[in-house]
């Protein structure tokens, strides 16, 4: 709206000094101003509306290949803003060893299907997401959250729903909660 809002007004004061006061053109200048905010504007919106799929962003890390995955690790973790260390900040609410194919097929099948955009402004919820670890030859690690995805520690905005999400949060998983003892 304000580089709309800008054009506008370079448009509106180059058609006025270019009218009444051609004589100094300095109209010229605001109409450089005019079209430096079009270029802009069109760059911003074109970078805004750009997305992209996890096959584009994960094209050049091969060993995310779900044939090759032999378990994969998911970590259900908050975050405790309250912690005075750092080590204290991360609070580990469940985990889970995944070892049967047809489930790591399932997560990359939600995975494959999604569509984000990078970003560069990180706001998700940090009291409930999840750390995804791929144990092959060369382990790897997505992060999950409501809105976002982190891959290789660039963070991507999630359009649309987050199917993976509400797979990890709503599957009935066999979860393993820290302090429990399993009999």
């Amino acid at each position: 709206m304000s580089a709309g809002n800008f054009v506008i007004l370079c448009g509106l004061r180059t058609f006025m000094e270019y009218k009444y006061d051609r004589e100094k053109k300095e109209y010229i200048i605001d109409f450089i101003w005019g079209i430096g905010a079009i270029v802009l504007f069109v760059g911003i919106l074109f970078s805004s509306i750009n997305t992209t799929s996890f096959a584009e962003v994960a094209n050049d890390i091969t060993s995310l290949n779900p044939n090759s995955i032999k378990q994969v690790e998911i970590r259900n973790n908050a975050w405790n803003e309250e912690a005075k260390n750092v080590w204290d900040k991360i609070i580990e609410k469940r985990n889970i060893i995944i070892e049967d194919r047809q489930l790591i097929n399932r997560l990359f099948v939600e995975l494959s299907t999604m569509e984000f955009r990078k970003s560069t402004d990180f706001n998700s919820n940090l009291d409930n997401y999840y750390y995804l670890h791929f144990q092959n030859s060369d382990a790897r690690t997505i992060t999950i959250y409501d809105k976002y995805i982190s891959l290789d520690s660039d963070y991507y905005k999630i359009v649309g729903e987050n199917r993976l999400y509400k797979l990890l949060d709503s599957h009935d998983l066999d979860w393993d909660y820290p302090g429990e003892s399993k009999e």
